[in-house]
């Protein structure tokens, strides 16, 4: 795997490989990367599930890959939409590991921390995990495909961020700090522990007609990388809102889901596809 530091990295400088059909179900909505595991996790909305495959299945792009594991989340309270997914880390703080992932329901902008034991993270049998935390990222939006549909949380400065999918109406990208209170479920809008700002106006910044559909930081650079499906393209910004660079998305119907990996990138779709994307320098 490719060294992630790489000031120059450009997302335009990926290359696609094989479109393949993974067999996780439609509805897939993003991906993460597990590096203890060496598995991918493919979250599916409407379901609260996240399918696991081998490192190497994907990255050989081999079809219909073998599904290790169904992971089943506990704890949503009958909000299943779930969307945005995060790579698994180290829990720093107090042992263990954890993802984040969001749920879109009714057009929420809900963040939730998941947890897990190194049993759980180390095992191949299906599992049920419950959530610890909520975090409410911004009021309701006007409702489906219009929330919060992607997020990434940085280790490197314990941020999250994460992008309002605007189909409907306003497209966001919220940025906060992690609170230090990890277990009580939290507001921006009325608990003082938890604060959200905008790095830059996505409405205004982000080229029209493009939804937002996931997002992630690749820390080399301290670059935004957001995925949109109407888009067809991954876009590069700055902090600032600067277009750094566009990689467009050719032959796969409605990507969703994106995860890095070292400098290499995999990009998935609504109808069970994925693609992996070598980074050649340049």
């Amino acid at each position: 795997m490719e060294s992630i530091n790489s000031p120059a990295w450009r997302v335009s400088n990926l290359v696609a490989g094989t479109l393949v059909n993974l067999g996780t179900g439609t509805n897939t909505s993003d991906v993460n990367y597990n590096p203890f595991t060496k598995r991918f996790g493919f979250i599916r909305n409407n379901f609260g599930t996240i399918t696991e495959i081998s490192e190497s299945d994907i990255v050989n792009s081999v079809a219909s890959p073998t599904l290790i594991r169904v992971i089943t989340i506990l704890g949503l309270g009958g909000f299943n939409d779930t969307e945005g997914l995060s790579d698994i880390l180290p829990n720093f703080l107090e042992g263990g590991y954890e993802c984040w992932f969001t749920i879109e329901n009714g057009g929420r902008n809900w963040g939730y921390n998941l947890p897990f034991t190194k049993a759980e993270l180390l095992s191949t049998a299906n599992i049920s995990v419950t959530v610890r935390q909520r975090l409410q990222f911004a009021a309701n939006s006007s409702g489906t495909n219009d929330a919060s549909e992607g997020i990434y949380y940085s280790w490197q400065t314990d941020r999250l961020i994460v992008c309002q999918e605007g189909a409907v109406s306003t497209r966001v990208i919220f940025l906060a700090d992690r609170p230090t209170d990890r277990d009580t479920d939290l507001d921006q809008a009325v608990d003082a522990g938890f604060s959200v700002t905008n790095p830059f106006d996505a409405d205004v910044v982000i080229q029209t007609g493009s939804d937002l559909s996931s997002i992630l930081i690749h820390e080399g650079t301290g670059h935004i990388l957001v995925l949109s499906d109407t888009g067809n393209a991954v876009y590069q910004y700055d902090f600032s809102g600067t277009l750094i660079s566009t990689l467009n998305i050719v032959g796969m119907f409605q990507p969703e889901g994106l995860a890095l990996h070292g400098d290499n990138l995999v990009i998935m779709g609504e109808i069970d596809e994925c693609v992996y994307y070598s980074y050649v320098a340049p």
